[in-house]
């Protein structure tokens, strides 16, 4: 390989590099805030274009703010698969009827 596509190629590792390593999502302040403006953007091919706007005086986190959504995206976990005990077949997440044999669980 030549020597000037050598560097060619390891500029462009390199900016691939420092462009994964720098697009990362907008972090989530916490704690209080005053004078704050927040801004949402549409996706690709709009960028540009604002979405949602949000601006406020002062905010602050509610008390187990995080704690609570943990706890509410835990209560949509779905159950574990089940299987009929007559026919075997797998039955729906929360059935306590098997639609294929008709047996109640």
């Amino acid at each position: 390989m030549k020597p000037a596509t050598r560097k060619f190629y390891l500029i462009l590792t390199a900016g691939i590099g420092l462009s994964v390593l720098t697009d990362h999502a907008q972090q989530v302040p916490v704690g209080h805030a005053t004078d704050f403006v927040s801004s949402t953007y549409f996706e690709p091919p709009n960028e540009q274009q604002v979405k949602l706007k949000l601006s406020g005086a002062e905010a602050l986190p509610l008390p187990g703010g995080v704690q609570d959504i943990h706890s509410r995206l835990k209560a949509r976990e779905t159950p574990q698969p089940r299987f009929c005990w007559h026919c075997r077949k797998p039955l729906h997440a929360r059935t306590d009827r098997c639609p294929f044999c008709g047996e109640s669980q």
